[in-house]
């Protein structure tokens, strides 16, 4: 994760260098956010949107971080699977839930345990957010269709 102890109480150099010369680009940014984000959601069907991406209700993200949901047995065979095609994926680097007992533990620990976070299309062609969507849809089909095929 990231220290964000008194980050805005007391920002560092560089922090407001970077928030001063990006404050006249975050509507260009946004943009190119919303842009690349509808390229990536627009390869996939209904079925396979809502399956991966249960957030997504129709509007673009406008942020750089690509996220996707797994189920927890599938975490590991799809960073193996991507990364075979050099793929840049990880399993969820930042989120971590207290280690308190409370009464929806399991359904966070759930999610939690399933978002791997995805190359940021701002910085991909559309050949690449393409190509990156086609083996997410390969994925589905030989782990999830597959197994719930009837046989």
């Amino acid at each position: 994760g990231f220290l964000r102890a008194n980050t805005l109480q007391n920002p560092s150099a560089g922090l407001l260098k970077s928030m001063f010369e990006n404050f006249s680009n975050y509507e260009r940014l946004e943009k190119l956010y919303q842009k690349k984000h509808t390229i990536f959601m627009s390869c996939f069907s209904s079925r396979i949107r809502s399956y991966f991406f249960p957030w997504y209700k129709g509007t673009p993200c406008i942020t750089p971080y690509n996220t996707i949901l797994l189920e927890e047995r599938l975490l590991q065979p799809f960073l193996t699977f991507l990364n075979s095609y050099n793929i840049p994926v990880i399993a969820n680097p930042t989120y971590k839930l207290f280690n308190i007992s409370y009464e929806s533990v399991a359904k966070d620990l759930k999610f939690n345990n399933g978002i791997a976070y995805l190359p940021s299309t701002a910085n991909m062609s559309e050949e690449e957010i393409i190509f990156l969507a086609n083996k997410i849809k390969e994925f589905y089909k030989i782990t999830v269709h597959s197994s719930s095929s009837p046989k």
